[in-house]
C-alpha cells in the first residue's frame, strides 16, 4: 500500500501525489561523464585509470578535479564508480 493509499497525513498525499504524477525523464547522465567528455585524450585516459583503481579514495578523485576547475562532489564520484563495479 502507497503512503497516499494509506491515509497518511494529508501533506504527505499532496506531495506524493505529485511525485507521481511528473511525467519521467530520460536517464540522467552522470556528473562524471560529462567531466569525461570535457578532457582531452591524456587527462581522460588518467581519470578512467584512476576511477577504476581501488586504492585512490573518493575524495582524492574529487579534490583533484575541483582543484583543475571540474566541479564534483564525493558523492557524485561514488555513484559513478558504484554504477561502474555493478556494470563489471
Amino acid at each position: 500500500m502507497t503512503p497516499a493509499e494509506d491515509g497518511g497525513c494529508p501533506l504527505m498525499n499532496d506531495l506524493y501525489e505529485e511525485m507521481k504524477r511528473r511525467p519521467k525523464r530520460k536517464n540522467q547522465r552522470f556528473r562524471i561523464e560529462m567531466i569525461l567528455d570535457a578532457m582531452d585524450q591524456e587527462d581522460r585516459e588518467s581519470l578512467s585509470a584512476a576511477l577504476i583503481d581501488e586504492d585512490i579514495q573518493h575524495v582524492r578523485v574529487s579534490e583533484v578535479l575541483n582543484e583543475h576547475g571540474y566541479e564534483i562532489s564525493v558523492n557524485a564520484v561514488r555513484n559513478y564508480r558504484s554504477m561502474l563495479r555493478q556494470r563489471g
